[in-house]
Order: C-alpha cells, then sequence, then structure tokens
C-alpha cells in the first residue's frame, strides 16, 4: 500500500511540473506574440509583430 501512495505521488508530482513547464512555454509564446493571420484575394500571410515579411516567390 506504501508503494502504491508514493508511486502515485511522484505520479502526481511529474504531472504537476509537466503543466508548469506547458504553461510557461505558453506564457512566454503569448508574451512575445501571436502570429497574426491575414487573409486577402492572393493568398495568406503569416507575421509576427517585429518581424519582417517573408518575401514572396511567384512561379
Amino acid at each position: 500500500m506504501r508503494l502504491t501512495l508514493l508511486y502515485g505521488g511522484m505520479f502526481m508530482m511529474a504531472g504537476i511540473v509537466l503543466l508548469v513547464v506547458i504553461y510557461m512555454f505558453a506564457a512566454s509564446a503569448l508574451k512575445d506574440g501571436v502570429p497574426s493571420l491575414g487573409v486577402s484575394g492572393r493568398g495568406i500571410t503569416v507575421a509576427v509583430d517585429g518581424c519582417p515579411p517573408l518575401p514572396v516567390h511567384r512561379h
């Protein structure tokens, strides 16, 4: 019974640590800026504020 509680507690702590790490990555991504999506008649553009636009290659 004690071993079950030990492994259960370790599993729960690992889950909490994983959630904290994911939360920190998500908070950092949201702080840095979420990409904006623009749709026009010629295509779709994805940009992040502060980054230069990518060159468009036409075939």
